[in-house]
């Protein structure tokens, strides 16, 4: 498990914070299909270096059966550590003394799969710290990344210290043409709608404006959110406007979306999310809903109306859309 306090980010408001001393504290995400090459970054914190050299962790590389197959850690002197398996794995490889205390460093890891001819990079603020080739990556499994873990499973660290910060977190995997390697050090700033756009056929629950509806943290499932009745001789849409990105942005990887969408009822549910750049939209693949409020992301890495790699002018100009689909 995680907090999402305010007292140490690094961008925006809030950043993430586990128990470093509990057992099985950190954060876990599914990647949705098995991959046999994964990469991700984030902001690393820690308050003060561990006292064992097993009690601290970036990341942990995991089957779709929850297997460790390899686990970097964070030794005693601030080493780099590859281990086989989980914290008590053999040492497979380690990096120079280069994670201090006290301060927000940029850790970004590349996992390739293999028992004999597997890879894993490691950068440190953009420079390769540990750079190790033809390895077993699976600890013998032989087995794609189904997920990651960010923290440490198993007994509770006594020679941790107290918690773990981290902050603009990604993934990333080979696929496709763009983000398909190391990306670098970046900052992922949330932006919520404030205004309604020019295509409105979804209704708010109450009021007149949708956009208001939309920008809870955390959600009011009860009493804010707007809905679409569907079985119309039209696919309803909805566009909104977001609020503007900061000026200092240079270059952006992408756009992601976080829907929250849900069904009142049985029968089939549909909606795709869109970005609207221009005169050209992208939609993501389209959601099959269930009764439950869940949360359904959408990856937009190229402007649609270029193809190419967003622009601040081009983000702070587009139109967020849902379409219900069925």
């Amino acid at each position: 498990s995680c907090t999402l306090p305010t007292s140490n980010p690094r961008t925006g408001a809030r950043h993430l914070r586990y128990n470093a001393r509990a057992n099985n504290s950190g954060l876990r995400r599914a990647l949705g299909f098995p991959r046999s090459v994964v990469g991700t970054g984030s902001a690393f914190y820690i308050p003060d270096l561990p006292t064992n050299n097993q009690d601290i962790a970036f990341c942990q590389f995991r089957t779709g059966g929850n297997a460790n197959m390899l686990t970097l850690g964070i030794s005693s002197t601030g080493r780099i550590q590859a281990r086989a398996g989980g914290r008590g794995g053999t040492l497979i490889g380690q990096s120079e003394q280069i994670i201090r205390a006290g301060a927000y460093q940029h850790i970004e890891a590349r996992w390739e799969r293999g028992v004999v001819n597997g890879s894993l990079e490691v950068r440190v603020n953009g420079r390769t710290r540990l750079n190790l080739i033809d390895i077993d990556t699976t600890n013998g499994l032989d087995q794609d990344c189904e997920q990651i873990f960010y923290g440490l499973g198993g007994l509770p660290k006594t020679g941790a210290p107290d918690y773990v910060d981290m902050d603009d977190l990604f993934i990333w995997d080979d696929q496709g043409d763009t983000n398909n390697d190391f990306i670098g050090d970046k900052k992922c700033y949330t932006r919520f709608p404030n205004a309604d756009g020019a295509e409105n056929d979804w209704t708010p629950i109450s009021g007149s404006n949708r956009f208001a509806m939309l920008d809870n943290v955390p959600p009011q499932d009860a009493s804010e959110y707007i809905y679409a009745v569907g079985n119309q001789s039209f696919n309803e849409r909805q566009t909104v406007q977001l609020a503007n990105f900061p000026a200092e942005i240079v270059a952006v990887a992408g756009v992601v979306t976080y829907t929250r969408l849900w069904k009142t009822d049985a029968g089939d549910a549909g909606v795709q999310v869109g970005l609207i750049s221009g005169a050209s939209e992208a939609q993501g693949a389209e959601h099959a809903l269930d009764q439950s409020p869940g949360y359904y992301q959408d990856v937009f890495e190229v402007d649609p109306a270029t193809s190419s790699p967003w622009t601040l002018g081009a983000l702070n100009a587009m139109l967020a859309s849902l379409e219900r689909t069925l």
